[in-house]
């Protein structure tokens, strides 16, 4: 299947046509490195494992937060207010960075598809 047939496909299977141009554009940067072996689909099934790694760290940084509230009962307010924040933080680092929506598109697509 080549990328132009992926890319229909995909497009049938609620990646957005913004998706599909963020995908090119990971493609593209490997083929510089020499790299000319990524496809959609590889790419797809790489997305796929990004987001058991990205599930994983969402649920780390949940449990230290939890963990550091029990941990310091009774939490002041400040303190719990600059825990609060962090966690947030490390949670928008991980959406933005890990591109999570991405990554669970690409989760459902392989689960589908198996």
């Amino acid at each position: 299947m080549n990328n132009d047939d992926m890319e229909e496909k995909l497009l049938g299977k609620g990646f957005t046509p913004k998706d599909i141009a963020h995908m090119k554009k990971i493609i593209s940067r490997g083929v510089k490195k020499g790299d000319t072996e990524e496809t959609l689909l590889s790419l797809v099934h790489t997305l796929k494992n990004r987001f058991y790694n990205l599930f994983s760290i969402v649920l780390l940084i949940i449990a230290v937060f939890i963990l550091n509230i029990y941990f310091k009962y009774p939490i002041s307010t400040p303190s719990f207010i600059s825990n609060f924040i962090v966690t947030l933080f490390g949670l928008f680092c991980t959406y933005h960075i890990g591109a999570l929506p991405l990554s669970y598109k690409s989760y459902c697509y392989c689960k589908k598809n198996k």
